[in-house]
């Protein structure tokens, strides 16, 4: 189930820092936003470290941005479903200057029929109508409500309630029944405490006297053994981590129970259509979260070389998107499989998967353990990925003692007669 948001940001500087922490307060998936706070050509504000921010520039995890489709007042996202199943995100921003649906609009819900994909489109319209709440209907809303009827297009609100307040940003809630795949737990090699691991490693293969590679099965259950042995102490090393969402390190308890007071506010006067009380709370909240005094203070709390050198990583870099990706007739990728492929063909052309036998050096039987060694004792070996196995190089040569007698009896037997199957997957 996806949670979502739609909100008219009206430009506002202080808005997107108050949308950011509302999104990990109520713990939101996605935001559809219009009218943000743009400076350079690029979006302020928005930048999370828990969310991706998609947009198109005026001159793409599951989420890929749609380039062909995206405008300056669109952006249209594909979200990949656990299964085959794929959603079109649109946030849309309907100018007054208009036809009402836009052009852009009007393709991009042909192509949805075409593909048969499902699309979903918030929006600020500019339009009145009944049908959405409004209490008349102009000729935008004429136009837009044709538009709705003749596409086969669903009106998703539920209430007769007005989505376009006078006054203040209105929210729009409201959750997908869209199954995502569910970001996979992970384990920081970092956080490894190095004296439980080598206890816990060292135990299991010393618990086996005797090291044979004369057989086939003989090799297999020590390669098995091996990479349970050292599975095991990681897992248990080395404890399992979730993406959490943070808020930004200047909001404290102070600025919640602020942003509450001014939301209950909001909501009363807003029930009543009389917005004098609102106006006040409203100022002193946007002075205290100010961004010009919230930027100073949390520049000057930085001490170390640590958060500066991040700080200035952060403010150097540019925006980008995950996005698919143009071709050379001019034709666009649909999934993120059709990108990758295409990437490979781009940069890797003509290589091919070449299965054929490998013949051994003879030279290659002399191996020693100096030669093992050698080669896990290598230099930027802890910054190697690792294979299939999921084993980090850094971890054998933490544990080289251990090890590389067995690393050398494994290997020696692989040149010989068989080599594994867990060590053949990337080849497979």
């Amino acid at each position: 189930m996806l949670r979502v948001i739609q909100v008219n940001l009206k430009q506002s500087k202080c808005a997107p820092d108050n949308l950011r922490v509302f999104l990990r307060e109520e713990n939101f998936d996605v935001g559809m936003i219009q009218e943000p706070w743009v400076n350079g050509l690029q979006v302020r504000g928005l930048r999370d470290s828990q969310y991706d921010l998609f947009y198109r520039p005026v001159s793409s995890n599951q989420a890929f941005l749609c380039p062909n489709f995206s405008t300056s007042d669109l952006t249209v996202i594909k979200l990949e479903g656990s299964n085959t199943d794929s959603l079109l995100l649109a946030s849309a921003y309907m100018a007054h200057d208009q036809q009402s649906p836009p052009d852009e609009v009007r393709r991009l819900t042909s192509e949805a029929n075409t593909s048969k994909t499902s699309l979903l489109i918030g929006c600020d319209a500019n339009a009145r109508h009944t049908l959405w709440g409004s209490s008349e209907i102009n000729e935008r809303g004429e136009s837009l409500f044709d538009y709705i009827i003749e596409n086969n297009l669903t009106i998703c609100n539920l209430t007769p309630t007005f989505t376009f307040p006078s006054s203040g940003l209105f929210q729009i809630l409201f959750q997908l029944n869209f199954e995502t795949k569910i970001p996979t737990p992970y384990r920081n090699p970092k956080r490894i405490d190095w004296k439980k691991f080598s206890q816990i490693f060292s135990a299991k293969l010393r618990s086996i006297p005797n090291l044979s590679t004369d057989t086939v099965a003989d090799l297999e259950s020590n390669v098995l053994t091996f990479e349970r042995s050292m599975i095991t102490a990681s897992k248990a090393s080395c404890p399992v981590r979730h993406s959490s969402k943070t808020f930004p390190p200047w909001w404290n308890e102070d600025l919640s129970n602020l942003r509450k007071m001014t939301r209950t506010i909001f909501n009363i006067c807003h029930k009543h259509k009389f917005y004098e009380p609102c106006k006040d709370c409203l100022r002193v909240y946007k002075r205290t979260t100010s961004k010009r005094e919230s930027w100073e203070e949390y520049c000057h709390s930085i001490e170390d070389i640590k958060d500066s050198a991040r700080l200035s990583k952060v403010l150097s870099r540019e925006h980008t998107n995950p996005s698919f990706l143009k071709k050379l007739d001019g034709s666009w990728t649909i999934s993120p499989a059709e990108s990758l492929e295409l990437l490979m063909t781009t940069h890797f052309p003509g290589c091919e998967d070449n299965t054929s036998e490998v013949k051994i050096n003879p030279t290659l039987l002399s191996l020693t353990t100096e030669h093992v060694y050698s080669l896990i004792t290598r230099e930027n070996i802890e910054n190697k990925s690792p294979g299939p196995d999921g084993i980090l190089p850094i971890k054998l040569q933490k544990q080289q003692d251990i090890a590389v007698p067995w690393l050398e009896k494994i290997s020696k037997g692989c040149l010989l007669n068989h080599v594994p199957k867990s060590w053949r997957q990337d080849h497979e």
